[in-house]
Formats: C-alpha cells, sequence, structure tokens
C-alpha cells in the first residue's frame, strides 16, 4: 500500500468558536492523556457511536478564571468508514464538528496529538508511521478563537 501526497488540498473544514470570557491569559498545560501508539492498520476496529476515541486537556489560567480546553474525538455511526465527530469544550461552552479520515481509512485509529501553543494535531498511523491529516488551533482572548483545517492529503491504496 502507498501514500500519494497531492499538492492541492481536496477539502478543507474551519470551524469557528467565539468565546467571551475577562481577563488575559496565562497558560499552563495539563496533560491527561495522549494517544501516540502504533495500531495496524487492519486491527483496529471503532467502538460504539458516541464513544471517546482520543482526548486530551491544557488548563489556560486566566485573571478571574482557569479554565480548561478540552478535545475528543468521538466515534460516530460512519466511523467505521472513517468519519469522526470533534467536540471542543473551553469553559462553559462546547461546538461539535464532523471530519472524515481518508478514503480507505476505515480501518485507522485516529490519533490526537499535542500541538504548539493550545493546539492540536488529528492524525493516525499507517504502515508504522505516523501521519499528520488535521490541526486545531486555539487562540485565547478575548476574542477567544479556534479554527480545525485539513493539512495534508492523502489517498490509500
Amino acid at each position: 500500500m502507498n501514500i500519494n501526497y497531492f499538492s492541492a488540498m481536496k477539502q478543507t473544514i474551519a470551524l469557528y468558536l467565539c468565546l467571551l470570557l475577562l481577563g488575559s491569559c496565562a497558560g499552563e498545560a495539563s496533560h491527561k492523556s495522549e494517544q501516540d501508539t502504533a495500531s495496524a492498520a487492519t486491527t483496529y476496529t471503532p467502538p460504539p457511536p458516541g464513544s471517546v476515541v482520543a482526548e486530551d486537556s491544557v488548563l489556560i489560567k486566566e485573571s478571574l478564571n482557569a479554565s480548561k480546553l478540552t478535545v475528543r474525538i468521538l466515534s460516530d455511526e460512519y466511523s467505521h468508514m472513517g468519519s469522526y465527530k470533534l467536540n471542543i469544550k473551553y469553559g462553559p461552552d462546547s461546538d461539535t464538528s464532523n471530519f472524515t479520515l481518508p478514503k480507505g481509512a476505515g480501518k485507522l485509529e485516529p490519533i490526537l496529538k499535542k500541538g504548539a501553543g493550545y493546539g492540536y494535531q488529528i492524525g493516525f498511523n499507517y504502515e508504522g508511521r505516523y501521519h499528520e491529516y488535521c490541526e486545531l488551533t486555539f487562540k485565547p482572548g478575548p476574542p477567544h478563537e479556534a479554527r480545525f483545517r485539513q493539512v495534508k492529503n492523502y489517498i490509500l491504496k
């Protein structure tokens, strides 16, 4: 099986969260879990719809509050075809979006990795190597902003 990279992106997903909180921000990472285990492409079976596939959190301290940014990848009824839900929660606010791994990736487990600042990478292991697929960036406010986008394209044969 080969992976071919396309020079142009086929799909871009943008997700914006506008969260209103007062105060200036200073961040401190509070790592709950980071899934970075190699999984064989033929053995992963997605859990039942609504199950948490991957989760991580970062504590963001503000002058008045300390809020947690939580990112979860959840399975849905189409996860056997590579489709998942992305749930982002910051303080009392939350939002959910969908993303789909490359065609042919129904047996690949999505992996959530800590990125730069308050960001995260979503990717997968294929033939023993990690491949970045999407990224979530978060800028504490005000206004707070989250952006989710696909950064690479793959075709699995």
